[in-house]
């Protein structure tokens, strides 16, 4: 059994949580479940970058984990990168990040930032138990975008202008 909650949009991470365990609860109680295999918490950012020669600036934007050096002289088109390590023995953090093709009638360009923490071990389906490994989970993943990202984001954020 595979269980999911997307969502696009919410306000504050509390109310998240709270949508979870409302969904999660009866399920747990039908199917009489006790241990979860992996619980895991997930975002995919689609960061807008300006279209003007985006494949040289979003480094401006974004820290990116690829060194663009390596593919000298040439410049690069499109790229996605897959990284994933240990935070602790119970914790562990996958990022996938990269800049997407093009498209042709948008006047920005789009890096994909998907930052997907997750439990390699099973976990008591206990309220408590699954509530403090999401706060543990959205902490490491706010920790890792607010590290990715550069002032010059946080500018363009504010302002709506790469510039």
């Amino acid at each position: 059994m595979h269980f999911n909650l997307l969502v696009s949009d919410y306000l504050h991470f509390e109310d998240y949580k709270s949508a979870l365990m409302a969904a999660l609860e009866p399920a747990v109680e039908i199917f009489q479940l006790s241990r979860i295999q992996r619980v895991g918490l997930r975002y995919i950012n689609r960061i807008s970058i300006p279209k003007k020669d985006a494949s040289m600036i979003y480094r401006d934007y974004v820290r990116s984990p690829l060194d663009t050096h390596v593919f000298a002289p040439h410049q690069l088109n499109s790229f996605l990168t897959e990284i994933s390590f240990d935070l602790t023995g119970t914790k562990k953090l996958t990022i996938r990040s990269g800049l997407l093709p093009a498209q042709i009638d948008t006047n920005s360009r789009i890096y994909l930032l998907d930052l997907d923490c997750s439990s390699p071990e099973s976990v008591s389906l206990s309220s408590p138990a699954i509530t403090s490994l999401l706060d543990e989970y959205h902490e490491s993943i706010e920790s890792e975008f607010k590290r990715l990202m550069t002032d010059k984001y946080w500018k363009y954020m504010a302002e709506g202008k790469g510039t």
